[in-house]
């Protein structure tokens, strides 16, 4: 009878994963299209603030900056950074290096408020900027062309989730980051085109200003580090149905992190906010996520139990990698190979596993 339901488990769990792949993430082939031959429906652009919120950067912004001043765009932007309570004097360096330039405006942390990257976004409310805000990190680089592509999304959408790629280097931790990181990009972005949109990422997110306010969970959950955007979009989609951007022009690359442990840590901040979404969007991922974690698990077992049963698990699964390949080379231009995306996929479980507290009860305090 065990050995029944272990059966039963493994076919069960191949069924989702394939689900998802073909409803949730093959649409974003003709999203992608769609993105890159988008053309603008209107003369005017839209004025538009990028955000950068940051907390001891300052080798970073020496290098962003200069980016976002050459950005190509017909239209105004300014640029916010609003900073956390640094200590490695990144006032003081964004004055003597930029102050020249009128459109970089810098936000000195409130004293005796909250400390957290949640809090500063929360001040944003008091600064004054244009009407659409676009976010990024201070490590990450954005291409020539994305405010440019993101605005052409912004005419049509209230809230525009981007994309934003890890940039590819030696250390044996990028596989996995790549992996999570093209798997995390169509989970969001494909729900987001059901209609079930429930996160984004803060490296590169789209908002007018007035619908983001309108969120309550900015104050609600303000304790929380991570969230912003997160438990925002998650609050709005019902009124507000985020659009995505799959143009490899509003791509902003980040730099990764470069050993295990940094990365776990990040990701414990980042799933931390999951126990706060809405219960349909936490039956749905935890519905991916434990199958994901399943069929290895049901294929190590069945190994011992039904050989012939799992071999058709890995075979299944060797056709999964082809169509997941297959997706993340169209639409997000990156090419797994065969030995690095199995060891990604094996190690992503295990960090799966691992994260769970983090997900469901843990608190993380840090940023």
């Amino acid at each position: 009878m065990e050995i029944e339901s272990i059966k039963v488990v493994f076919v069960f769990v191949i069924i989702i994963q394939f689900l998802f792949l073909l409803i949730v993430f093959l649409p974003l082939h003709d999203a992608a299209y769609k993105n890159t031959h988008l053309e603008s429906i209107k003369l005017d652009w839209p004025d538009i603030s990028i955000l950068i919120i940051v907390k001891n950067e300052v080798a970073n912004l020496a290098d962003l900056i200069p980016h976002l001043l050459k950005l190509e765009y017909n239209g105004n932007f300014d640029i916010h950074i609003l900073d956390d309570n640094s200590t490695d004097g990144t006032h003081e360096f964004v004055q003597q290096r930029f102050g020249k330039y009128a459109q970089i405006h810098f936000h000195l942390s409130p004293n005796g408020v909250l400390t957290g990257k949640k809090q500063r976004l929360v001040d944003l409310a008091k600064i004054e900027t244009h009407k659409t805000v676009l976010l990024t990190d201070a490590d990450c680089r954005p291409g020539p062309k994305w405010l440019s592509s993101m605005a052409l999304c912004s005419m049509q959408h209230d809230i525009v989730l981007g994309y934003s790629p890890f940039y590819e280097d030696s250390q044996y931790i990028n596989n996995l980051i790549q992996f999570e990181t093209a798997l995390t990009g169509m989970m969001y972005s494909g729900l987001a085109l059901l209609g079930q949109a429930y996160m984004g990422v803060g490296r590169n997110i789209l908002y007018n200003r007035n619908v983001l306010f309108s969120s309550t969970n900015l104050n609600k959950y303000k304790e929380v580090l991570s969230g912003d955007d997160d438990l925002t979009v998650n609050e709005l989609k019902s009124t507000n149905s985020p659009g995505i951007n799959l143009d490899p022009a509003s791509f902003v690359h980040s730099i990764p992190k470069t050993n295990l442990t940094d990365w776990i840590r990040q990701k414990q901040r980042h799933v931390s906010t999951a126990k706060y979404y809405n219960i349909s969007d936490q039956v749905i991922l935890f519905s991916y996520y434990s199958s994901h974690v399943t069929w290895w698990m049901s294929i190590f077992i069945l190994i011992f139990v039904d050989l012939r049963l799992a071999v058709i698990g890995l075979l299944l699964k060797w056709i999964w990698y082809l169509i997941f390949r297959n997706i993340s080379r169209k639409v997000f231009k990156y090419v797994f190979a065969w030995n690095k995306i199995i060891c990604a996929d094996l190690l992503y479980s295990f960090c799966l596993v691992y994260l769970l507290p983090a997900a469901t009860i843990k608190k993380v305090l840090k940023w």
